[in-house]
């Protein structure tokens, strides 16, 4: 428990922290979409009883931690540090392999 919540002080901090390339807007769009998203699919897996490795009835506080600590933090780093003006080899090298793939990028 002590790790997540250093895990989610340092992504925040440094997505608090680091040049921001896009407007706040944009920001809250893509988080915002992206719980949505898992939220849709959450709610299908739940009908389908395709859960089979955790039981969905109950909400876990941890999971509460990462959706709403950590999610967004990482949500902002991942958009941010996108190639936008890279070539098309870097850009998709980031969407294949992450941040990882960086040392590709054109500026």
């Amino acid at each position: 428990m002590i790790t997540l919540v250093i895990s989610i002080f340092i992504f925040n901090l440094v997505a608090f922290l680091m040049k921001k390339k896009l407007l706040p807007y944009e920001y809250y769009a893509s988080i915002l979409f992206g719980l949505l998203v898992s939220e849709i699919a959450d709610r299908f897996t739940d009908k389908y009883n395709w859960y089979y490795f955790f039981e969905p009835y109950f909400i876990e506080g941890k999971t509460l931690l990462v959706l709403f600590g950590i999610y967004p933090a990482a949500t902002m780093l991942i958009i941010n540090w996108y190639p936008y003006h890279g070539s098309k080899k870097a850009k998709i090298f980031y969407l294949l392999f992450g941040p990882s793939s960086l040392p590709f990028t054109n500026g």
